[in-house]
């Protein structure tokens, strides 16, 4: 080992303002009742570590026979440990009391929502009467003609059809007529030379 004395690393400590809690509650625009909740919660554990800054500021280890120093930084340290814990511990709280609170104001709102929503449109349906019933009139009127359109068209059809099956006939018949006289042509002239 060197005769060097030993200089541990400095660690810059972040000196803990008065009032930053206030004011960070206060910026937040929360209601006094709600902020008044945040600073009861917290405001102690900004006493804690303004007190354990003065305390670990005065803690400085240069020697390996310094066991009591050592021993006070592993004491404030696991204080200071535990006192983090807790202001997690707290912060999740909160922070859970604030979900439920937005759920518990979600579901109030859906509740709500579904009763007025129906109310809200069967007034409509009142104020608007004339509108829907013109419009169920148009549509009426529209459905009628196009029902008569299918209709008329169907009906072409089926004339048509009718047309061209009383052509085909006219046709088969017309086709045995020359038929017809031929075989009576021969009929005719069979019975004569008969006689």
């Amino acid at each position: 080992m060197s005769d060097e004395l030993y200089t541990p690393p400095t660690t810059d400590l972040v000196p803990v303002e008065d009032g930053r809690l206030e004011k960070l509650v206060s910026e937040s625009d929360l209601d006094s009742t709600k902020a008044a909740v945040l600073l009861e919660n917290f405001r102690d554990y900004f006493q804690i570590a303004s007190e354990w800054e003065v305390k670990a500021r005065a803690i400085v280890v240069t020697d390996a026979g310094q066991k009591a120093e050592m021993d006070m930084a592993r004491v404030g340290r696991l204080f200071l440990r535990e006192k983090r814990l807790a202001v997690e511990k707290t912060r999740k709280s909160l922070k859970e009391q604030a979900l439920r609170e937005g759920k518990a104001i979600d579901g109030i709102a859906n509740v709500l929502k579904a009763v007025i929503v129906p109310i809200e449109q069967y007034l409509g349906e009142q104020e608007n009467f004339v509108k829907i019933q013109a419009a169920a009139e148009v549509e009426r009127v529209a459905a009628e003609m196009v029902a008569k359109a299918e209709a008329d068209r169907l009906a072409a059809e089926e004339a048509e059809r009718v047309e061209q099956e009383r052509i085909r006939l006219e046709n088969i018949r017309l086709e045995k007529r020359p038929i017809r006289r031929r075989l009576s042509g021969r009929r005719l002239r069979r019975s004569e030379s008969l006689r």
